[in-house]
């Protein structure tokens, strides 16, 4: 990891992608001396397959799990979707050796369908405890800083000890494109399932597991996976090459982070944005993208053309502004630009104008 003000690490902790199949019939792949997996047909079908594999190495270990053969005609007859499992996750270059994997056997990877992005710590910056901060939340210290109007279902587990602990909460729709969740990790790891690869990448990253380890957490659906460069306003999917390093990753984490786990310290004052940030992660690092929700409508109407030529008329003729306006005035002209799929149209038509 990069310099940081306080322990913690960030991982993939769920990778399933969407593939076309070229093979055919039974995966009927000789398992022997050469070969390293083992292809198991389950007895049951998922809901949209007809068919699932579970492909696990030599020592017996499941690798991967294969869904193909779509029941519905709406998909293609060669869709299939395949999952990394867990463990693989926590493995140096799983990116990498997952896309030749796939490449070996017959599964051309197209597209991320699902990745879901973990932050693992005891303590947040200057010290704040991930237990307090549901306290604060829930006694309305703190406010979640959203830029638009968001339906959030809170989902508590409680568990009584000595006192009231709040263990979890989620907001978001799990069918969102964006799911977010903090929950203790270590909790779930004593109740559901143990899994020592996790506690030995907590201690690599000099966690202490004396400590409950509290989880931030991503669940990335393909509609949420588009992502910006706030540098030239280029879009782009997020792919299994934005992955394939632990500095993507931990980049890739932050950009969500600052969309979706973004917090004000409430000082009663009525205008929100005027209150101070709640900082969470450690100030030790970069920010070159940030995820965008792309609209169903792709084309942009003429009323938002109209709208940023007035704005930029307005930023021309205001003529000397402080930094503040000038920042928050090319705010809205990203938000809109990017949201309504005008950046290459501003870029050309509005900003080269101006200079």
């Amino acid at each position: 990891n990069a310099m940081k003000s306080y322990p913690y690490c960030i991982n993939v902790d769920w990778l399933q992608v969407y593939c076309s199949d070229k093979n055919t019939g039974r995966l009927d792949w000789d398992y022997n001396v050469l070969q390293s997996y083992e292809f198991v047909l389950r007895p049951h079908t998922s809901r949209h397959f007809a068919e699932i594999w579970e492909v696990r190495t030599v020592d017996g270990d499941e690798f991967a799990v294969i869904q193909r053969r779509p029941l519905s005609s709406i998909l293609p007859p060669d869709a299939a979707i395949v999952q990394l499992c867990n463990r693989e996750l926590y493995r140096a270059g799983f990116a990498y050796k997952f896309y030749l994997w796939l490449k070996t056997y017959g599964f051309r990877y197209k597209s991320i369908s699902r990745i879901d992005l973990c932050f693992d710590s005891t303590r947040w910056a200057h010290g704040l405890k991930p237990s307090n901060f549901v306290a604060r939340f829930l006694a309305k210290e703190y406010l979640m800083n959203s830029k638009t109007r968001l339906s959030m279902n809170f989902t508590i587990n409680a568990k009584m000890k000595s006192g009231f602990d709040m263990n979890s909460f989620s907001f978001g729709s799990k069918s969102s494109p964006v799911f977010t969740r903090l929950y203790n990790k270590s909790l779930e790891l004593k109740e559901v399932k143990m899994k020592p690869y996790i506690m030995e990448i907590w201690g690599f990253n000099d966690l202490d597991v004396s400590e409950d380890v509290w989880r931030i957490e991503f669940a990335v659906k393909s509609e949420g996976a588009k992502l910006v460069h706030t540098e030239t306003g280029e879009l782009f999917r997020l792919n299994l090459s934005d992955i394939e390093f632990q500095d993507q990753v931990e980049r890739l984490f932050f950009a969500y982070a600052d969309k979706y786990f973004c917090w004000k310290i409430n000082d009663g004052q009525k205008n929100k944005s005027r209150m101070k940030d709640l900082q969470i992660f450690p100030k030790e690092r970069g920010r070159t993208i940030r995820p965008v929700r792309m609209t169903s409508k792709t084309d942009s109407s003429r009323s938002d053309r109209i709208f940023l030529k007035k704005l930029h008329t307005y930023m021309r003729e205001l003529g000397n502004r402080d930094d503040e306006t000038e920042s928050a005035l090319w705010r809205v002209s990203d938000i809109v630009a990017f949201d309504k799929s005008l950046v290459k149209w501003r870029n050309n038509k509005l900003i080269k104008k101006e200079k």
